[in-house]
């Protein structure tokens, strides 16, 4: 493309053949997956089972049985008790229809009263003589007309006529019985023909995977192989474990119900239901019709039909989306999803394999940035962090789901470690929006009143007493000074103080100047709550004659600028007001490499903070001291914090 055109007018031609090539791309994909069915299956089966296989293959090698001879072995021990069990099952299905006969008189006991009930049916007997006329009527005819009412003018009643086909040959009664078995047969000889392959060649096709992924960058090739070769162990182990549980139930509850063979019902419970949704309905047939040529009444065919349906509904709702989702790392949104897609690729082996298939998608999209959108979509992680998900909150104004969030995290961590980690992240990228221009003032103030809102609902957590503040009260405990009421957390209580927490500019740095104010309102002060607008000289005036002072004004960002309108702040305050001390918060600057200690003699400020949890420990330390009179100076158990100009 030549270099005279813009590259505003590149860009968009050049997304569009992107997507052009990435549509061809998933087009050719799906048809090759459609088309190509008959071969993709039985390899994709196959290389699950090798999964399945390895590990006792490598039980015999480890204790000096050969590749070839360890492949063979656990391949026909797989085989026979494939076959054995199927031959079991096809045993008893036999004795069934011979005993069938034996319980003739229940069985048309029970299709009579079934009939029985729905023709006596008002409502749909009503239905079907409705019905009947409406049929009669389209057809011409009269519907109560007879036979005998027939006029000379009549036409004549057709003649019935059947058509027989000739017998067929024996060759025909051979393909008709061979036809329908040659599908199965063809892919279970591809099945195992793969396997053995992939079973006896497994390093060799491994180094040529790590190859065709890249010579360069073997470790990461490696790790996405590892990481899915885990992920679909644990997921057979689990599968095999839920799948196995459920068929012991299922099998202990026959028995005790009194269906023959419960044993042997249980265990193919236990196999078909490998595939979803459709192998427990199933696998309860036999039980069921055995249930009602057995029992006279209806009883049996009750009790186990509920059987089934409650251990399902326990199994298949309650404890395997957890577990499966868990330890695949997939969502239980992804893993219905899955199932449908390959189910109408494949049918029903697209069924059985939709999970394990899209585990492996899931770890190569880890690990190639090109696909790293499907592992957002399919993976079980949160799709956005907590503060992410807070700030949406924010930024829908929806209180009440931001409060629900809260209490969930509450339930495991504390409130200031909470304020940190969320609302404070959230405020940071509300502030990061506003420097961009992507926020307005009227949805600044939109913010602030939902944190308001949010701070109201979590009115009832407590906070617990800082370290600097329970040092503090032993100290106070110590000398002889009047007694004083109590405080939450025990202890003596502080007398109130002067403390004022400002916001440095706007409405988010309000916000973060509510949340201090709610920490130390539960440990037992009173602080004054004021936007930037305070920091006015007749507003710092009309504060001085109250005695000593704590100023604790809240800044997000660390830009030059700001550090620049902290310091000429500070210097207002300390010209009006010399006693008081100020506490510069700068939130979460931490994490920007700024060093907290210079910044604090730079900015000429007594103490600076970048968290809650350091400025409420810094406030509890410091207003103790200043009521009382003292020259403290706040060390301690703070990291990073140094008072100056004490």
């Amino acid at each position: 493309m030549p270099e005279s055109i813009p590259r505003q007018l590149r860009e968009p031609g050049l997304k569009s053949v992107q997507a052009a090539a990435a549509l061809g791309i998933f087009s050719f994909v799906l048809a090759a997956l459609y088309f190509g069915r008959e071969v993709l299956e039985p390899l994709a089966m196959a290389v699950l089972l090798a999964f399945v296989l390895t590990p006792p293959i490598r039980r015999l090698r480890a204790i000096g049985v050969g590749r070839v001879t360890s492949v063979i072995a656990v391949v026909v021990m797989a085989l026979s008790l494939i076959g054995a069990l199927g031959f079991l099952m096809g045993t008893e299905v036999t004795n069934l229809a011979q005993e069938i006969p034996n319980y003739q008189n229940n069985l048309h006991a029970k299709i009579a009263s079934l009939n029985k009930t729905f023709v006596t049916s008002g409502t749909l007997s009503s239905a079907s003589k409705t019905l009947n006329s409406l049929a009669s009527e389209l057809k011409g005819h009269d519907a109560g007309a007879a036979p005998g009412n027939l006029t000379a003018n009549s036409p004549p009643a057709p003649i019935p006529v059947e058509v027989h086909p000739p017998q067929p040959a024996a060759i025909q009664y051979l393909e008709d019985l061979i036809g329908p078995l040659l599908t199965p047969l063809t892919t279970g000889g591809l099945l195992i023909l793969f396997l053995v392959f992939i079973l006896f060649y497994r390093e060799d096709l491994r180094d040529r995977i790590l190859r065709l992924g890249g010579k360069r960058d073997l470790q990461r090739t490696t790790e996405a192989m590892n990481e899915a070769g885990e992920r679909l162990s644990r997921y057979f182990l689990i599968q095999a474990a839920i799948n196995g549980s459920f068929g012991l139930v299922i099998g202990t509850a026959l028995w005790a119900i009194g269906i023959p063979n419960a044993a042997l019902w249980g265990t193919l419970a236990a196999i078909l239901r490998f595939v979803p949704y459709v192998g427990t309905p199933i696998a309860a047939v036999f039980p069921l019709v055995l249930a009602a040529a057995i029992d006279p009444g209806w009883t049996m065919v009750l009790a186990t039909g509920a059987t089934f349906l409650v251990a399902e509904i326990i199994t298949g709702q309650a404890i395997e989306p957890v577990l499966q989702g868990h330890h695949t790392g997939l969502s239980p949104l992804a893993i219905v999803v899955a199932q449908l897609f390959w189910t109408l690729i494949w049918g029903v082996p697209g069924l059985i394999l939709a999970v394990p298939v899209t585990v492996c998608l899931a770890v190569v999209s880890r690990h190639i940035e090109g696909l790293s959108f499907l592992e957002v979509i399919l993976g079980d992680e949160p799709a956005l962090a907590p503060h992410e998900a807070f700030y949406q909150r924010l930024l829908a104004n929806d209180a009440t789901e931001a409060t629900f969030q809260a209490e969930k995290q509450l339930e495991t961590e504390a409130l200031t470690d909470y304020y940190d980690a969320v609302p404070m992240k959230a405020l940071a990228m509300a502030h990061a929006d506003a420097a961009a221009g992507k926020l307005s003032e009227e949805k600044q103030a939109g913010l602030l009143h939902t944190i308001e809102e949010v701070i109201e609902d979590l009115e009832d957590y407590t906070v617990e007493a800082t370290d600097t503040q329970e040092v503090a009260r032993q100290t106070a405990a110590n000398e002889d000074e009047p007694s004083q009421a109590k405080i939450a957390g025990g202890g003596p209580a502080l007398p109130d103080t002067a403390i004022h927490l400002l916001a440095a500019r706007g409405q988010i740095d309000h916000s973060a100047s509510l949340l201090l104010a709610d920490i130390l309102g539960k440990l037992g002060f009173k602080p004054s709550v004021q936007l930037h607008s305070s920091h006015r000289k007749s507003k710092i005036l009309s504060l001085a004659h109250r005695g000593p002072h704590l100023i604790c004004i809240s800044s997000f960002g660390g830009t030059e600028i700001q550090f620049a309108s902290m310091r000429y702040l500070i210097r207002r305050w300390k010209r009006l007001m010399p006693e008081a001390r100020v506490l510069a918060c700068f939130w979460h600057l931490e994490k920007e490499g700024v060093q907290l200690e210079g910044l604090c003699n730079s900015i000429g400020a007594d103490f600076v903070a970048a968290s809650l949890k350091e400025a409420a420990r810094i406030c509890s330390s410091e207003l103790t001291e200043l009521n009382r009179g003292s020259d403290y100076i706040a060390e301690g158990p703070l990291p990073n914090l140094r008072a100056v100009n004490a």
